[in-house]
């Protein structure tokens, strides 16, 4: 009498699907949670830092978030508020050539009507970093529920 033996393929499928179920159920939820929501506002803030040995520099610019000058190896942190009029849930993406240096405080958070948000950025140069200017965006977006 010939024993079924389960071979390394059939367990191996069945873990594919198991996590292909739990994958759609997962995508399914995020789906329905979200659904009501949309964007109602964006911003971008223009950032940027020089990227230069042996110096120092601030720039006081309030328009935008720059870091001004930084030596490799050296840091900085920046600060930006954020309010809105509604409840919203607020992203926030960092772009561009600058994106590989800041750390946001938070990227993903729930803003209630009239309340203000302070955001810290901060940079950190690694020491092998090439001089230059480095810019990117950092891009806020309110979503609302509908």
């Amino acid at each position: 009498m010939k024993k079924n033996k389960k071979t390394y393929n059939d367990t191996f499928l069945q873990y594919a699907l198991l996590l292909i179920i739990v994958l759609c159920i997962g995508a399914s939820i995020t789906i329905i949670a979200y659904y009501n929501y949309y964007l109602y506002d964006y911003k971008e803030i223009n950032t940027s830092v020089r990227v230069q040995n042996n110096s120092m520099g601030l720039n006081t610019n309030i328009k935008d978030l720059r870091f001004g000058k930084i030596s490799p190896g050296g840091g900085g942190t920046r600060y930006f508020h954020l309010s809105s009029d509604r409840s919203s849930i607020v992203r926030i993406k960092t772009t561009g050539p600058i994106d590989k240096f800041i750390t946001l405080s938070e990227y993903e958070f729930i803003l209630e009507p009239n309340e203000t948000k302070t955001i810290t950025a901060s940079i950190e140069i690694p020491d092998s970093t090439p001089e230059g200017n480095y810019s990117g965006k950092i891009r806020v977006y309110f979503f609302k529920r509908s």
